[in-house]
């Protein structure tokens, strides 16, 4: 852990003004749906290797002159203020001298509630979030319990689980793993999506038990339930955009795919793969007969 920590805090310091650098990292494919439907939240919480790397390219995107198909174009004005880091409204606090003590804090929160600067959206990256003393963490509470318009934080971490319950309860929790993980084959995912898709929409017949023995499938091995599960997000995000129909309203097949996203991401991490599927499936069950 004290490692990774390290190599976070390391990341930005050696190519916040790397342009190349930054340039090479997409935005997740669920947050550029969220981005593309105007669904994106107010607080966020990214962990994982590329969480960084998420941040700012998230930062880079809201701002974006010339986004395509919800990603950065990476060359217009905002775009390389953003890499060059001097962005007016983009702002990175890294746990170094008092960034992340009470005062610190206190500025950020008077500064969330002024005017962008160049008319668009403010965007607060809090690097090795999980470093908030207590005193700190509770005033950036105040301002995600009444969060300014047109603001987003990402609160950056090794491990999400550090942080105060109340903070967790107020963001939405991605976990990105180091890019060779995300990798997944094109076709492998369009082959499954007409299975995934027949599997929701007989979610809200199924019995609890039937749902789980989908969750059992032996025939998977891991990267095959990492692509299962990237179809699923795929397929829920449509139905988020009523691109596809599914038993789920809208807002609920949202819920689910950032639940499966998040979960995704532990399985990558070689967390008990039985249990994070049975977990999802039970979920996806319960989103089924609550909708």
């Amino acid at each position: 852990m004290k490692e990774n920590l390290k190599a976070m805090d390391n990341l930005y310091d050696s190519n916040h003004k790397n342009e190349d650098f930054w340039d090479g990292f997409l935005l997740s494919p669920l947050l550029a749906e969220l981005f593309l439907a105007g669904r994106l939240g107010h607080a966020y919480i990214f962990s994982g290797a590329a969480a960084l790397a998420e941040a700012l390219a998230l930062a880079k995107v809201v701002n974006c002159l010339a986004p395509k198909n919800g990603q950065p174009c990476n060359t217009c004005p905002s775009c390389k203020k953003v890499a060059q880091d001097c962005h007016p409204d983009i702002r990175v606090l890294k746990p170094d001298k008092d960034a992340h003590h009470i005062d610190a804090m206190r500025r950020l929160q008077a500064e969330a509630y002024l005017q962008a600067y160049e008319g668009g959206k403010k965007l607060f990256i809090l690097v090795s979030a999980e470093l908030l003393l207590e005193e700190a963490a509770n005033n950036l509470l105040k301002v995600l319990e009444e969060p300014p318009e047109e603001t987003i934080f990402i609160l950056v971490c090794a491990d999400g689980e550090k942080l105060l319950p109340t903070i967790r309860s107020r963001c939405q929790l991605f976990n990105f793993g180091g890019t060779a993980d995300m990798v997944l084959d094109e076709a492998k995912l369009k082959a499954l999506q007409p299975q995934v898709a027949e599997f929701l929409q007989r979610l809200p017949i199924l019995t609890l038990t039937q749902v789980l023995q989908e969750s059992r499938c032996e025939e998977r091995d891991k990267e095959g339930w990492l692509h299962y599960l990237a179809a699923m997000t795929q397929i829920m995000v449509k139905a988020a955009k009523r691109e596809q129909e599914l038993s789920l309203s809208p807002q609920t097949s949202l819920k689910a795919a950032l639940m499966i996203e998040h979960t995704g991401g532990l399985l990558r991490r070689n967390i008990n793969q039985k249990l994070l599927l049975d977990i999802i499936f039970l979920r996806l069950w319960q989103y089924s007969h609550t909708n």
